[in-house]
């Protein structure tokens, strides 16, 4: 989403396009896994609002499992002197972290 605005106003806007392309098929995809994951749980919470709301707590487990194991192959690639894979670990921790305070926020507003 930012890189796409970034790109934009460098005057990239086949960047930018893809970027954008990227953040909107991301976004799909948590949306489809929120709704497998409400799918999964609608016969133990039966109110669509409390199933959402707990689907999504579980996404974020998820993530958090995933961004932990990033974070440790970081560390590990980092402790190895292998700075690439390193760097593309911890970016994706990050990426995990972002995910999981945007997703937060919409389940502490839902409260």
């Amino acid at each position: 989403k930012y890189g796409a605005r970034a790109a934009r106003k460098m005057g990239l806007e086949k960047t930018g396009d893809k970027l954008d392309a990227i953040h909107k098929w991301a976004h799909g995809n948590e949306k489809n896994i929120v709704s497998v994951l409400a799918g999964v749980i609608s016969p133990f919470v039966k109110d669509e609002a409390k199933r959402q709301m707990v689907a999504k707590g579980l996404f974020i487990a998820i993530l958090a499992g995933l961004g932990t194991a990033a974070g440790v192959g970081a560390y590990k690639a980092m402790k190895g002197a292998k700075i690439a894979s390193g760097a593309a670990s911890g970016l994706k921790a990050a990426l995990k972290g972002r995910d999981i305070a945007n997703i937060g926020a919409e389940v502490a507003a839902a409260i």
